[in-house]
C-alpha cells in the first residue's frame, strides 16, 4: 500500500479552494486542458510521501509514530499559486501557504524523525509548503509555458482553516483517479 500523511482542508476551505480553481480554469482559456486538475476530495497539503509499506506494518506503524506531536494547533493559510519546477516550462501548478507555514515545516520535520527512526527512508529534497492543485499533462508541456505567467496574474483570497492533526493516508491509484483513504492520525497539542 502507499502512504503519505498529509493535512486536509476543511470542507468549507476546500469549497474556496475549487472556487478558486474554477476562476483559474475560466482565466487559462484553452491552455487550461494542458492541466489535470486535483479532484476536490484529494485537495491536501502533503508532509511527508512513504511510498510503498506492506499492509501488515500499518497498524505497527500508526501505534509506533507515538505520541501527539508537541505542536499547538494552528491556522494554515493559502495565499498564492506556484508552479514546480520553478522556471522553465512547468509540472506541478500549486497554492503556496503563507501564515502556518513554519508550523507545518516543524510537522514534516516531527513526522520525519520519527519516521526514520523506524527505519523509512527520508525524503531528500527540501520541502516547500504548498498545495498541488494541477499537474500539466506530459504532452502538453509545451502548451504550459504561459500558464505560469496568467496564474501569477490571479489575485488569491487568503483561504484557510484550522489545523488541528496529520492525517496518514493510504493512496489507491488504481481507478481513474487517485483515492486516498484515512489510515490513521497524529493529533496536535500538549
Amino acid at each position: 500500500m502507499r502512504l503519505f500523511f498529509g493535512i486536509e482542508p476543511t470542507p468549507a476551505a476546500r469549497t474556496a479552494i475549487s472556487d478558486l480553481l474554477s476562476q483559474a480554469s475560466d482565466a487559462l482559456g484553452s491552455a487550461s486542458t494542458a492541466l489535470r486538475w486535483i479532484a476536490r476530495e484529494n485537495l491536501h497539503l502533503t508532509l511527508q510521501f512513504l511510498g510503498e509499506v506492506e499492509r501488515d506494518r500499518l497498524e505497527g506503524l500508526v501505534t509506533s509514530l507515538g505520541p501527539r506531536l508537541a505542536l499547538r494547533p494552528f491556522v494554515v493559510s493559502l495565499d498564492r499559486f506556484g508552479a514546480f519546477p520553478p522556471s522553465g516550462p512547468p509540472r506541478t501548478i500549486w497554492l503556496g501557504v503563507g501564515s502556518g507555514a513554519n508550523e507545518v515545516r516543524e510537522i514534516h520535520a516531527e513526522i520525519g524523525r520519527r519516521l526514520a527512526a523506524l527505519k523509512f527512508e527520508p525524503e531528500t529534497r527540501p520541502y516547500s509548503p504548498h498545495l498541488t492543485v494541477a499537474r500539466v499533462r506530459d504532452e502538453q508541456r509545451g502548451r504550459a509555458a504561459a500558464v505560469r505567467s496568467t496564474l501569477a496574474a490571479i489575485q488569491v483570497p487568503v483561504t484557510q482553516w484550522p489545523v488541528a492533526h496529520a492525517t496518514l493516508f493510504e493512496s489507491d491509484l488504481s481507478g481513474p483517479r487517485p483515492r486516498y483513504t484515512e489510515r490513521g492520525r497524529l493529533q496536535l497539542g500538549d
